[in-house]
């Protein structure tokens, strides 16, 4: 990630701590202090990229193309009920919706 684009994000992410009180001032200041100087900004980058960044890590993004969409198909018979529910409480929001057309004529 670019530096200016991860200050951006600390910063903001800092500033919507200190506001809902997850943050203390001191831990406010120490995010502050981190991002002003350049090496710690390239320190906190390196932390990010070696450990969130699936595309680095070990065992991140695993497979090719084929596996992924088994792991998605999966995932999606696994979830298929909470689906199901979901597209049930939805659709009769979306018929009265398109009955609703033909009232304004």
């Amino acid at each position: 990630m670019r530096l200016s684009r991860l200050k951006k994000k600390v910063m903001r992410q800092a500033g919507r701590g200190r506001r809902n009180g997850s943050l203390s001032e001191a831990e406010y200041a120490a995010c502050v202090k981190v991002v002003e100087s350049r090496e710690g900004l390239v320190k906190l980058n390196e932390q990010v990229e070696a450990e969130v960044n699936p595309w680095n890590r070990a065992d991140g993004l695993k497979g090719d193309f084929k596996e992924w969409l088994t792991n998605l198909w999966d995932w999606f018979q696994e979830h298929w009920p909470e689906i199901l529910a979901l597209i049930l409480k939805l659709a009769p929001l979306l018929l009265i919706l398109e009955n609703n057309d033909d009232e304004d004529r």
